[in-house]
């Protein structure tokens, strides 16, 4: 009982799905995140018993709402595509939620930077708690001479590398944003050392709202009519390059666990 979104990743390159995204299809992983560590930047993730249970940990909020919660619904979509039992890639993954957006799906340059020097000193003082980690911003910003040269020198060089890592370092997983236009424009997608992540369809095919212009993005992933909860749990379709990003975190989890 699988959404099209799950049983893509179980296709061929050129296999496409039928249009019907409600139909029922299966998915098959033979891993399920098990002991790595995803953590979520986004609008905060909403605890539930059922999907996530004790996998699911509530890190800093660093937006300018005054609770954790998710007041906006993106943050914990993109959880229960990457680490649901129901719709989750990798359904056996740990996530941590740190808040940098608002009700609004509103943050600052500011607000990412102390998420990223919060998940290093998590990495840093906590370096066995989990086999592996990563990193998932389903997010854009725009480029600024401040905020870029904080990427490159303080986190880049400390902790983008390669999945196989075990040092603190954390892969990078990014949207590519749904302007039509080059990842390569916002930051930090324009890092080369970041994984950008653009949209594909049914057919496989790039929508011409996905930005996959340039040189920044390599890689593709669901973001067409894919079916998640939103921050009540009730079922919802969206579509983005977000969606693509999470479908990737979830893919890296299952490859590293």
């Amino acid at each position: 009982d699988a959404p099209w979104g799950l049983a893509s990743l179980n296709t061929y390159k050129n296999e496409s799905l039928p249009q019907d995204y409600q139909k029922n299809f299966t998915y098959l992983t033979r891993h399920d995140g098990k002991d790595v560590n995803v953590y979520v930047l986004d609008s905060g993730i909403n605890p539930n018993s059922t999907e996530f249970g004790s996998r699911l940990s509530i890190g800093p909020n660093f937006s300018t709402d005054k609770v954790s919660d998710d007041l906006n619904g993106h943050g914990t979509s993109m959880a229960s595509i990457i680490g649901s039992q129901t719709f989750g890639v990798a359904n056996g993954v740990n996530i941590t939620s740190i808040k940098i957006f608002n009700q609004w799906g509103d943050s600052t340059h500011s607000a990412a930077m102390e998420a990223f020097q919060w998940v290093w000193e998590d990495r840093v003082t906590t370096p066995s708690k989990y086999k592996r980690s990563l990193i998932n911003l389903s997010a854009i910003f725009e480029r600024g001479e401040t905020f870029d040269e904080a990427i490159n020198a303080y986190y880049l060089q400390k902790q983008i590398d390669t999945p196989t890592d075990n040092d603190g370092r954390n892969l990078l997983v990014l949207s590519a944003g749904n302007t039509g236009g080059d990842a390569c424009n916002y930051s930090p997608a324009y890092e080369a050392r970041t994984m950008v992540v653009t949209a594909h369809d049914q057919n496989k095919e790039i929508p011409s709202w996905a930005n996959n212009g340039g040189n920044c993005t390599f890689y593709a992933a669901p973001g067409h009519r894919i079916i998640s909860f939103n921050q009540r749990y009730e079922l919802s379709s969206g579509y983005g390059t977000s969606q693509a990003a999470a479908f990737a975190s979830g893919v890296l989890a299952s490859l590293l666990s």
